[in-house]
């Protein structure tokens, strides 16, 4: 959408809500659309008074929880993600995003449960599949890292991101050759998607 889009929705919704302030529908649209243009600052405090007003809905607690990872508040994301994946346990991306903040505090041993059942929710997803290979290999079960990870590549096999994911897997494994050519991969991907910009 083009800027000028989002700058006449977000006048009419903080129109709404200046005139119905309870009015949850709009604060949630105007919080997703702070989050997608990457100003989670603003998009916070607008999830916080859904969840006030709607302390059941699983999707404002699972954007609060992403707003409130890429602001830094790691441990505020972990707490609302666990209520979202409570709320709705059979959200796939909830329990990747909650798996992938265990992983990244160190936390694997919480961090493994929920990506395998977020692959097991939606066994297509190359992006939790990914998730769950690098859990596995930080978890030194490099073996079953490759695997998923190619399921991955089999899935989006223009993806560098997965590529790249796979060499550090094989390098671990000491599988010298194949690691270099899964970095010409992820290289040769790289550079088509540095030309689509």
């Amino acid at each position: 959408m083009q800027q000028g889009k989002y700058d006449d929705a977000q006048a009419a919704l903080e129109e709404a809500i200046r005139l119905r302030p309870n009015y949850s529908a709009a604060k949630a649209t105007l919080a997703n659309t702070f989050r997608r243009l990457k100003k989670c600052d603003k998009a916070v405090p607008l999830y916080e008074a859904v969840i006030q007003a709607q302390p059941t809905d699983p999707f404002a607690h699972g954007n609060l929880g992403v707003c409130y990872s890429r602001l830094g508040r790691n441990d505020d994301a972990i707490r609302v993600m666990e209520r979202a994946v409570e709320l709705a346990p059979n959200e796939a991306q909830w329990r990747m995003s909650l798996g992938t903040l265990y992983r990244q505090t160190k936390k694997l041993d919480k961090a493994l449960p929920q990506l395998e059942k977020a692959a097991q929710l939606d066994p297509h997803n190359p992006d939790v599949l990914n998730s769950l290979g690098v859990a596995l290999r930080q978890n030194k079960q490099p073996e079953r890292a490759a695997e998923v990870i190619r399921q991955a590549i089999r899935l989006k096999p223009n993806d560098s991101d997965l590529w790249f994911d796979l060499a550090a897997v094989l390098r671990v494994q000491q599988k010298t050759a194949e690691a270099v050519t899964a970095y010409r991969e992820a290289l040769k991907h790289n550079e088509r998607d540095a030309d689509a910009w």
